[in-house]
């Protein structure tokens, strides 16, 4: 894993805006950049907690590769978490302009 953070790009913040973010707790909990969600604000303050990332390793900086690719990179994602001890809950990117859903977590 990677520990080099770089800047997004303006396409690529306009991609993160154009996508619906998605906790399974279990039920469906909607997020999007920039919208407060009374929910995850509620979620945060039950498990004592400030701050909450949904990440997902597919399609590194919006660059497409194989299903393979995806799969391989979302089960080093899990290891890795996992290593780090982090609370994590299964999620996913839906891209609002009907791209593929990405597996990943709300950490």
């Amino acid at each position: 894993m990677s520990s080099t953070i770089q800047p997004l790009t303006l396409p690529q913040r306009a991609a993160h805006r154009a996508a619906r973010y998605v906790a399974r707790i279990p039920r469906a909990l909607p997020l999007q950049v920039y919208t407060h969600s009374t929910e995850l604000a509620q979620l945060l303050r039950k498990r004592a907690v400030n701050h909450a990332a949904l990440l997902t390793a597919h399609n590194p900086r919006g660059k497409r590769v194989s299903a393979a690719a995806n799969a391989k990179a979302h089960a080093a994602l899990t290891a890795h978490l996992e290593t780090l001890g982090y609370a994590t809950l299964p999620g996913h990117r839906e891209a609002l302009d009907g791209g593929a859903i990405e597996e990943g977590y709300l950490v």
